[in-house]
Order: structure tokens, then sequence, then C-alpha cells
């Protein structure tokens, strides 16, 4: 059965398509509304992908609340950088964090230093046992002292401007937009009311 993955145009084959229950293992040749498919992925595939017969589906994007603690990755190993990016990355892509960087240039999905946000502190152990347990990967964090994001948008030049400033950390996420840390609520809230040059979003315009 081929199918077409929305997000790129491509087509895939789906073989030997199963339904699993408990133990048992049997071959499908369709499923309804409601089923749960297993498709077996060597990397093709991303969190909130759609896979369609004959036309394209496309579904909204999987709700994500803008983290409120913001950690610096430091590696343990040197030498297992490349396992740190490709875990970060995919556990991005699942919402595990959210990833940022201190340089706009973030194309390759990586830099240096790595700022991970989290909703809750439970979800920094959760990621650091997956990168060491699943990636190979072994990190700790730093704690950045900052917070409050606002997502910025506007000229270059004033967004660089007002995120450079006393009390605040310009950084950017993992598509390349500026968002701005406040080192505290009142400093967030007075930045908002002076500065006009540019808007300010709770989650990624």
């Amino acid at each position: 059965m081929e199918v077409k993955l929305v997000r790129t145009g491509k087509t895939l084959r789906l073989t030997a398509p199963q339904s699993v229950m408990a133990r048992e293992r049997s071959a499908i040749d369709e499923a309804f509304p409601g089923d749960v498919v297993g498709v077996v992925d060597k990397g093709t595939l991303r969190i909130g992908d759609t896979l369609a017969e004959d036309r394209d589906i496309v579904f909204g994007d999987i709700p994500r609340f803008p983290p409120e603690h913001f950690s610096r990755v430091i590696t343990t190993d040197p030498m297992r950088r490349k396992q740190l990016d490709t875990g970060l990355k995919q556990l991005s892509e699942e919402g595990a964090a959210q990833v940022f960087f201190a340089e706009a240039d973030v194309k390759l999905g990586s830099g240096p230093s790595p700022i991970v946000g989290a909703v809750g502190q439970l979800q920094f152990d959760v990621m650091l046992f997956r990168l060491e347990s699943e990636y190979g990967a072994p990190a700790k964090l730093e704690s950045l002292g900052y917070g409050h994001p606002r997502w910025v948008t506007g000229p270059k030049a004033e967004i660089e401007r007002v995120g450079h400033a006393h009390g605040r950390l310009l950084v950017y996420d993992a598509k390349g937009n500026p968002l701005i840390l406040f080192a505290d609520r009142w400093a967030m809230r007075s930045t908002l009311e002076r500065e006009t040059k540019v808007a300010f979003h709770e989650s990624a315009p």
C-alpha cells in the first residue's frame, strides 16, 4: 500500500502492516477510524506527520505550553556532542522539551551551549535520563536565571536592541524565531509597556 507523506509530498510504501493485541500479531489489509496502527520507520516520519491515500490532510500542531524554566545543556563527554544534538532534536520534536540557541543561525539544529526550556522541573529530569539512556549522551544542566519568555517580531535591529538590554536574554528557537527571556516578571512587564517598535507574543508566531 502506498501513501503520501503530506509534509514532504513524497510517497511511502507501507509493508507488512500488522495488528497487535497483547502478544498476538496478525496481518491486516485495512484500518478504520479509531484504530491504532504501528508504522515501521527509519527516521522519515516526525511527530505530527500525516499519511494520506488520496488527498492532503493536515492537522493542527500539537499544543505546546510556553516553558517556564530554562537551563543551559552542558555535555559531560565532549566526544558525544553529535549524540547530544540528535537527542535534543528528537526530544524537542516529541514535545519532551524545547530547545533554544543563543545564535540565530540554527539551520543544522545545533549550536554552542544549547538551551532547553521546560514547563516543570520534572521534564528536565526525564530529559537528562533519556539523553544518557537512549542516546548515550550524558549531560548536566546549568540554570540560566531567566524566564518569562516572549517571542518577538519586528525590525531585526530593534529586536537585537531590546533583547540585549539589561535583565534580558535574546535567544532563538529551533526554527530561528527570536524570543526574549527576562530576569523577572517586573522586567518583562516594564519592557512590554515601553517597547512599542516590536511586538511580543506568548507563543511562537
